[in-house]
């Protein structure tokens, strides 16, 4: 039988040691990795993405696949009252349609932790 594959992707962010990112995030990514290993211990093979734009490196574990970077953000799209560089989803989602060939896809946001059983309670 053939190994189900998942392909699970965020966009990474550096912040200030103010936002409930700070924390958050790394928490994120090891719950990630968590769930990566208990997936595969269950025949699920899960590779973990990142869409950033190029000055985010250094936040990216290097347990990630990093996609192409990020080109545009909504400061291209509208002007806005509060500027913020904010990813696009559809230039995120595009950027793992084109890597990966995975037979399901998932975002979610680098403030949203998972559990270990994650990626195993996604296919139930």
């Amino acid at each position: 039988m053939q190994m189900l594959k998942l392909a699970h992707i965020v966009n990474p962010v550096i912040v200030t040691d103010s936002s409930d990112l700070f924390v958050a995030q790394p928490i994120t990514f090891a719950t990630m990795k968590t769930a990566q290993n208990y997936a595969q211990s269950q025949g699920i093979e899960v590779k973990l993405y990142s869409a950033q734009f190029p000055e985010y490196y250094a936040i990216i574990p290097p347990f990630f696949i990093r996609t192409p970077d990020l080109d545009r953000s909504t400061l291209d799209i509208k002007n806005f009252k509060i500027k913020r560089k904010l990813p696009l989803i559809g230039d995120i989602l595009d950027r793992l349609y084109k890597l990966s060939e995975a037979d399901y896809f998932i975002y979610i946001n680098v403030d949203i932790a998972v559990l270990p059983n994650f990626y195993s309670l996604l296919l139930n």
